[in-house]
């Protein structure tokens, strides 16, 4: 038997709609609430091998938008860096796989040998690819993402504002120094500007400009 009321026919004996109207109002609301609360996309997971900037990166920022890159390849055998489409170390590796890489010489000298490098690099190429065998013998492969340590596009620096010397113009500064090194299980990042000053060095009352080695990066492997 059906009642009609108000031009409606139903079946007395038929469930009511309520219950499933109400579980899909409940659904919507959880939708919503998940949305507005952000559940939808998590924060990205720090790297715990990157290093913080010096504060004068951002008390006096220069921003850049090319750089130059240095491979170094110290205590090791078979030694890759590839980066921007060139193989830093083919022309070791690739002759002799089983020439070793002398060591670092001194900390204030080693940058000047055994380095291989590219200039005018716009930011950035793919993640450089690093291969090598340690003192030890172990094959070790790694990729390394320099457009997520440099995310910022700023130069790492340790001149503060009151002492640095205008250099350029325009948007950006010139391009700064990017090295890779690989040293036995150890690879570094680093980042170094030649930046003018308005004051000496302490060490050296004739020179007007510093150019710091910034380590950005490091792990052992």
């Amino acid at each position: 038997m059906t009642q009609e009321a108000h031009g409606i026919a139903r079946d007395r004996h038929a469930p009511s709609d309520g219950p499933s109207l109400l579980r899909r109002a409940w659904r919507a609301a959880g939708i919503w609430v998940m949305l507005a609360t952000g559940c939808a996309s998590a924060p990205p997971t720090p790297d715990p091998y990157r290093l913080e900037p010096p504060p004068e990166t951002f008390s006096a920022p220069l921003p850049f938008g090319a750089h130059n890159f240095w491979g170094y390849c110290f205590s090791v055998t078979d030694c890759h860096i590839e980066y921007d489409k060139f193989d830093f170390g083919a022309f070791k590796s690739d002759n002799d796989p089983e020439f070793v890489f002398p060591a670092p010489r001194t900390d204030k000298h080693y940058r000047r040998f055994l380095s291989f490098r590219q200039t005018g690099i716009p930011n950035f190429p793919e993640p450089a690819r690093l291969s090598w065998k340690s003192l030890d013998g172990v094959r070790h492969e790694v990729e390394i993402d320099l457009a997520e340590i440099f995310n910022d596009q700023l130069i790492w620096h340790r001149v503060p504002p009151d002492n640095m010397k205008r250099f350029y113009s325009g948007p950006s500064a010139p391009p700064p120094d990017i090295f890779i090194e690989v040293n036995d299980r150890t690879v570094n990042v680093l980042m170094a500007m030649f930046i003018p000053t308005l004051r000496a060095r302490q060490d050296n009352d004739r020179s007007f400009h510093r150019r710091d080695f910034v380590l950005a990066w490091t792990k052992r492997f």
